[in-house]
């Protein structure tokens, strides 16, 4: 028994079978994109929803970057570098191991601490000092260590002053920082990869994508972002307030790209489908279960899901057919009900356990009409005969309604029935 998909070897790029969703292409034109382009700075985005293959395909492309001669490449993790507390630190960070000279990592390494210091001190001391404006009493120094003391004493308006007076040292090591880096990537150019933006603490996030602009935008330096584009502009509202978002990050990138979607010759999408049937060749779901897993995967095609929630859902399947259970279709589409439930409307599978849900909820959110191949009226009969009392389903019979039952007329309530077989799993 296999519960998980085995990692993708990112080593291959996008050869040897790993280009599921055929986007190779994309990442042919971003590196034609870069190899050729003349811009002092050029920062690409790809904007798409969470768990849609962002991260694979920027990996697989990070491969295919390393073969070329011509490009530098650096993968860079935002959500896993969030911990840093300095973005300025971060990203330089990341581009000193790549330099090989040692002369050449010497001058970057002054380059980039002058860089930092101004960056770094001015802005600390005043944020420190407004911090603890009017909160700090003389008793609150004990334990302190002298500088935090000194800063915290001393008055705001001189470290204004001084913020000001270096002002123009500022520019110009910021500027020599900048030509440093230029000089570096002046035979390959670097290819900057931040990945998660989106998932980052949005401070940190937000810090990547102002240094970026301020300090990083250099000749021969390009960025690619993986970034869901709606929630980063919730993230600039609820920082700056109710401001126009869609322009402040029009400053910071310049063009947008799409993951390609795979279609068929209808226009209609074949991602999920595709993705589904490299699940289940990879994961060998047992073969009782054909009746739940054909039903599962309609219902992640309906409801547009997302690969990482496909993975999931084939994962709890694959936990939940180690028990013996019925192969009566009632008793698999139920399965497939309640694996579906579970990852993708938590809320009404909780519902069912509690029975709060109703009939009109649970259809609902199943979309059965979508669904092909599917009769609609049976999945409507599993769910009515479920979460209705005996005698509503009575009053259901009356009106012509499809109700389950057993040779003993008994309703067949085979969406709890098969619940045992959740308790233990928390997924």
């Amino acid at each position: 028994m296999k519960l998980t998909l085995t990692e993708v070897d990112y080593a291959n790029g996008f050869k040897n079978g790993n280009d599921l969703f055929e986007r190779a292409k994309l990442g042919l034109q971003l590196q034609s994109i870069i190899r050729h382009s003349e811009d002092e700075s050029l920062v690409l985005a790809i904007d798409d929803q969470w768990g849609t293959g962002k991260t694979t395909f920027l990996k697989m492309w990070e491969s295919e970057l390393k073969a070329d001669e011509n490009l530098e490449v650096i993968y860079f993790d935002a959500f896993k570098n969030d911990y840093q507390e300095d973005a300025f630190l971060a990203l330089s960070s990341a581009i000193y191991p790549k330099i090989e000279k040692q002369e050449d990592k010497r001058k970057y390494l002054n380059a980039a601490t002058k860089a930092g210091k101004f960056l770094l001190k001015a802005t600390a001391k005043i944020g420190l000092r407004a911090a603890t404006l009017g909160v700090v009493k003389d008793t609150d120094f004990e334990g302190l260590g002298d500088v935090t003391k000194e800063v915290i004493e001393e008055p705001i308006e001189k470290l204004i002053e001084e913020k000001l007076k270096s002002a123009e040292n500022e520019i110009q090591v910021i500027q020599h920082f900048k030509n440093t880096i230029t000089e570096l990537a002046k035979d390959k150019k670097i290819v900057f990869i931040i990945d998660e933006l989106d998932r980052a603490r949005p401070d940190f996030s937000l810090d990547l994508l102002e240094k970026m602009k301020h300090v990083f935008n250099t000749k021969n330096l390009f960025f690619v972002l993986a970034v869901n584009k709606d929630q980063f502009l919730h993230i600039i509202k609820k920082r700056y307030g109710d401001i126009d978002s869609e322009t402040y990050l029009s400053k910071f990138i310049h063009f947008w790209f799409a993951l390609p979607q795979l279609k068929d010759f209808e226009g209609n999408s074949r991602i999920i489908p595709t993705f589904i049937d490299y699940i289940s060749r990879n994961l060998k779901i047992n073969g009782d279960f054909r009746e739940a897993t054909i039903l599962l995967a309609q219902l992640l095609k309906a409801s547009n899901a997302s690969l990482r929630d496909c993975e999931r859902c084939y994962s709890l399947l694959v936990l939940t057919s180690a028990n013996e259970i019925s192969r009566e279709k009632v008793y698999q589409y139920s399965i497939g009900i309640n694996v579906f439930l579970k990852i993708k409307r938590p809320d009404i599978f909780k519902g069912i356990v509690t029975r709060t849900a109703t009939p009109e909820e649970v259809l609902k959110s199943l979309n059965i009409y979508q669904l092909k191949g599917i009769s609609p009226e049976y999945l409507k009969a599993i769910v009515i005969t479920d979460l209705m009392t005996d005698d509503e389903l009575l009053k259901a019979e009356e009106t012509k309604e499809r109700v389950l039952r057993d040779s003993y007329r008994d309703p067949i309530r085979a969406l709890t029935q098969v619940l045992p077989f959740f308790e233990s799993v928390i997924i």
